[in-house]
């Protein structure tokens, strides 16, 4: 568990309506508390904000909901809003294919590279 005194900078729609939040603290935080942050890295969990007061009553008592996509749902998400932003005409799964097989051959490569 991480617990700081922060700032709440801001809060940012994505294209793919999930929320990027943004906290700052004034305090030095140590390497080890670095470390646990980074450690906690795409994991869910809560995130609990009130201006001061919080109490005992403000804590979930559950885990969090996990609604979490697998990456490649994600990355088909986030591919089908490029695929739309762009106002492409044709059929999304021939450019989700296309576009697979493009990362698919830029890994390959990098394994060439590495041989």
């Amino acid at each position: 568990m991480i617990t700081l005194p922060v700032t709440f900078d801001s809060a940012t729609r994505r294209a793919s309506k999930e929320v990027s939040l943004r906290f700052s603290s004034n305090l030095e935080i140590s390497p080890e508390e670095l470390m646990e942050m980074d450690r906690l890295i795409q994991t869910e969990g809560w995130l609990l904000f009130k201006p001061n007061a919080i109490t005992l009553d403000d804590i979930p008592t559950l885990d969090a909901p996990s609604d979490t996509k697998k990456p490649s749902e994600r990355l088909r998400d986030i591919i089908f809003i490029v695929w739309k932003s762009r106002g492409d005409d044709g059929d999304f799964d021939n450019y989700y294919r296309a576009q697979i097989n493009k990362i698919i051959t830029r890994y390959k490569d990098m394994l060439d590279e590495v041989h």
